[in-house]
């Protein structure tokens, strides 16, 4: 399937599942292209699959390509993203402020840009074999918030400047 998105409105989402289960996302081509906060697939589901997709977000502000609220558990596996917005990128983000949140993440694909980039912000059991390449003034390739987890196998690359700029970018559990 292609999906093509374009939002304007402040929170813009091109596939939104919530409070699901058994759900699965395979092989589709997702474009979204908006303002303030886009994402590419946001979702909250048990037994969840999200595999061979090719997800492209690109954003006036803050843009995430996957997203996954807890209460959550499944599998993000062999997809290319490319996520690009001008202040603020999540590439693959967690909350597990609404519930537990449990997956994997295996050979994903990401290309990020941003004044700041996160290639994955996780809350999860394993990364594995993912390649993270990442261009802004802030990056960070994982941020890993949970104790005992398998984070193996993982290429990073930060094309990173550091340098000052107009933009402040807050998050609770990084210090920018």
């Amino acid at each position: 399937n292609d999906i093509i998105f374009t939002g304007q409105s402040s929170n813009n989402y091109a596939v939104n599942i919530t409070n699901s289960a058994g759900i699965s996302v395979i092989n589709n081509s997702i474009q979204a292209n908006g303002i303030k906060y886009l994402h590419g697939i946001i979702i909250s589901a048990d037994d969840f699959a999200i595999e061979d997709n090719t997800v492209i977000v690109s954003s006036t502000e803050n843009a995430c390509g996957i997203n996954i609220y807890g209460p959550s558990k499944g599998i993000v596996k062999n997809n290319c993203l490319e996520i690009k917005a001008k202040k603020a990128v999540y590439s693959i983000s967690t909350n597990p402020s609404t519930g537990p949140v449990q997956v994997r993440y295996i050979n994903n694909n990401i290309n990020s840009e941003a004044y700041f980039v996160v290639g994955i912000y996780d809350d999860s059991e394993s990364i594995l074999n993912n390649t993270i390449y990442l261009t802004g003034n802030y990056g960070i390739g994982i941020v890993f918030l949970s104790k005992g987890a398998n984070v193996t196998g993982n290429n990073i690359t930060l094309n990173v400047t550091n340098n000052d700029s107009d933009y402040e970018v807050q998050d609770d559990n990084v210090e920018v």
